[in-house]
């Protein structure tokens, strides 16, 4: 795929993702997140999120494997943990804007994947099996793919791999106390942002203050 093919495909991608996240804020101003990460709820528009959010997923998946000359064919779970080879997923502080919770979803067995993967292929019998971590677990899966992606249509072909390296990446907390001591003045994020999350790691190569305050 040529880097244009692949911008233009992530852009299309990117609207779907804005619009997504717009629905999970609005059901979480109605059941917040926080308060009931822990209940068992059921929701038809929650089980629906997650079908739509897990084939988002597929979609950037193929997509960043296909720029960065990775084969999945073999599955997206086994495409992700090839992206993750070095780390770099894994090693994302993935904040929920609304809720200031921490999200670390890519754990060894991925379990939001076998929740998607259940409604997939099962919808009948795993309807009522859906939790609410789980979907939120998707979704910040989602924001870190949309995440590496972008960096990614902004790297040359010789980058790929530097981009895809867990150390090319920092945690700045002096960074970050400093954007904390002065949000009330400064608007702008100087994190990746989506709607819902916030992605609290920069690029090495990145400007110290880049303010980087668009999203997917």
């Amino acid at each position: 795929m040529t880097d244009e093919g692949f911008e233009h495909e992530l852009g299309n991608l990117r609207k779907l993702h804005v619009d997504l996240e717009k629905q999970m804020l609005n059901f979480d101003e109605i059941v917040p997140y926080e308060r009931q990460r822990t209940a068992d709820i059921y929701s038809p528009r929650l089980l629906n999120m997650m079908l739509v959010c897990g084939s988002q997923i597929e979609a950037v998946t193929k997509l960043t494997c296909g720029r960065c000359k990775i084969r999945h064919d073999d599955g997206i779970r086994p495409a992700i943990r090839k992206l993750d080879k070095d780390g770099v997923l894994s090693g994302f502080r993935i904040f929920s804007i609304p809720h200031r919770l921490q999200f670390s979803p890519f754990t060894k067995d991925l379990e939001w994947w076998e929740a998607y993967n259940g409604l997939k292929h099962d919808l009948q019998d795993k309807q009522f099996k859906i939790t609410y971590t789980a979907v939120m677990d998707a979704f910040a899966v989602l924001a870190a793919l949309h995440r590496l992606a972008d960096k990614l249509a902004e790297s040359d072909n010789e980058q790929i791999q530097q981009v895809l390296d867990k150390n090319s990446w920092k945690s700045n907390e002096i960074l970050e106390k400093y954007h904390e001591s002065n949000k009330e003045t400064n608007h702008i994020s100087i994190f990746w942002r989506s709607l819902l999350f916030e992605i609290k790691n920069s690029y090495f190569r990145d400007p110290l203050f880049f303010p980087y305050a668009q999203g997917p």
